[in-house]
């Protein structure tokens, strides 16, 4: 991942703002943070409010410090899947969010990044892990699996019906 990447700007960032519908008091959670282009403009609408972001991938959260954006008191990370947010924003003493996003999908950064994996077009190692926490690697899965629950998450979770 380019650490040097200069600031994200997401994809139809003014209609995610327009229908989260923010309030200048509320409590937000970003479940993906990325490069937190979706985080900073949503803190740049808040006055007192609270915005909590989960990022999985190590590489990507460490980008928050670097940026003066995420310095605010109303800023929190949380380095953990959006899995485990309950959890979390009960230990935080929060019971009611006025908003939640889920960008979900790769970034280019985790496609072009060779060790990583994701990508068809390099070749490297079947990693496939958002988090080097995770301990399972696709190389794991496509070398030890039955055919039968290979094509069970080919089938389920890839929409391939000739699958089985």
């Amino acid at each position: 991942m380019s650490v040097s990447g200069g600031i994200h700007v997401p994809v139809m960032l003014n209609e995610v703002l327009d229908y989260l519908n923010l309030k200048k008091e509320g409590i937000y959670v970003d479940c993906t943070f990325g490069r937190g282009g979706h985080s900073r403009a949503i803190l740049e609408k808040l006055e007192k409010g609270k915005l909590i972001a989960f990022e999985w991938d190590e590489k990507s959260s460490k980008l928050a410090p670097n940026d003066k954006s995420f310095l605010s008191p109303q800023f929190h990370l949380v380095n953990d899947n959006f899995a485990n947010l309950e959890e979390h924003l009960k230990k935080m003493g929060i019971h009611e969010v006025d908003g939640f996003l889920f960008d979900l999908g790769l970034s280019s950064d985790q496609l072009s990044e060779e060790e990583r994996g994701f990508s068809y077009r390099l070749n490297a190692p079947l990693d496939m892990r958002i988090s080097e926490k995770s301990k399972l690697k696709a190389e794991d899965i496509i070398n030890n699996y039955s055919c039968e629950k290979l094509a069970d998450i080919f089938y389920h979770y890839g929409e391939e019906r000739k699958a089985r």
